[in-house]
């Protein structure tokens, strides 16, 4: 995400994988959060990987798998 108006940004790096018939899907965000009060509100009120948990379920939806990503 590149656009030095937002308050926070980063990047996601996708890594595919074999696995059986189907393939598995790793996910890494490498992000920031410039404004340290919108940094504290996510510490105290949102899960960090929740956007990424949310965005693989619905890949898996998307291709007609169910999917509970493994947050690490």
């Amino acid at each position: 995400m590149i656009d030095d108006g937002l308050p926070f940004g980063g990047s996601w790096t996708w890594e595919l994988v074999p696995m059986g018939t189907g393939t598995g899907v790793t996910l890494t965000e490498d992000g920031f959060t410039r404004n340290p009060v919108y940094r504290a509100m996510g510490l105290v009120f949102f899960r960090p990987t929740e956007s990424i948990a949310r965005y693989l379920r619905a890949l898996a939806t998307a291709l007609g798998e169910e999917a509970e990503p493994v947050v690490r």
